[in-house]
Parts: C-alpha cells; sequence; structure tokens
C-alpha cells in the first residue's frame, strides 16, 4: 500500500514505534514495571523484595536493579498454583 502524503513521516515512525513496544512487553523490569506485572502496590512490591524465594534482581551499572519478566511471571505462577491447592484441600471433606 502506497504511504499517504499527507501523514508526515516522523509521525509514521513514532506511530510505527509505539505499537511495536506496546505489542513487544520490556525483558527487564524496574521497581514500577515489576509492582504492576504483578498487581502490586509499590508498598507491598518493596515488602516481596529480597524476602525468600522472590526473584532477584539483575543490577545494571548506571540503570539500577531490574528484574526479569519471565522470572516474576513463574513466580507468580507457583504463588497461586500453591493458594489454589490449599483452597482446594480447606473446601474438601
Amino acid at each position: 500500500m502506497p504511504a499517504d502524503p499527507t501523514i508526515p513521516p516522523d509521525l509514521v515512525t513514532a506511530i510505527a514505534a509505539a505499537v511495536r513496544d506496546a505489542v513487544t512487553p520490556p525483558l527487564l523490569v524496574d521497581h514500577e514495571g515489576g509492582a504492576r506485572l504483578l498487581g502490586l502496590s509499590r508498598s507491598a512490591w518493596y515488602r516481596l523484595v529480597g524476602s525468600t524465594g522472590f526473584p532477584a534482581a539483575v543490577d545494571l551499572p548506571g540503570v539500577g536493579p531490574r528484574w526479569r519478566r519471565s522470572d516474576l511471571e513463574r513466580w507468580a505462577g507457583r504463588l497461586s498454583a500453591r493458594r489454589g491447592k490449599r483452597r482446594r484441600a480447606e473446601v474438601s471433606p
């Protein structure tokens, strides 16, 4: 499809970058992104960081700590699986 001459090329580039970023989630997240990913408040996030079993951060020089999105998702999945088993066991006679 030919480009629309009425749309500036820099706008097309910006839109393409925004769509790419929205579709491709980051591999590493900071404190704010990690809390948002797990649906936690800021204070709940900070309580969990450093607790037993919580994923370790990757320290990036000049940037600060970042967490692997896949580690956080795996941790949350294990946590919800354990909670689900406990709830089912409590309900069973």
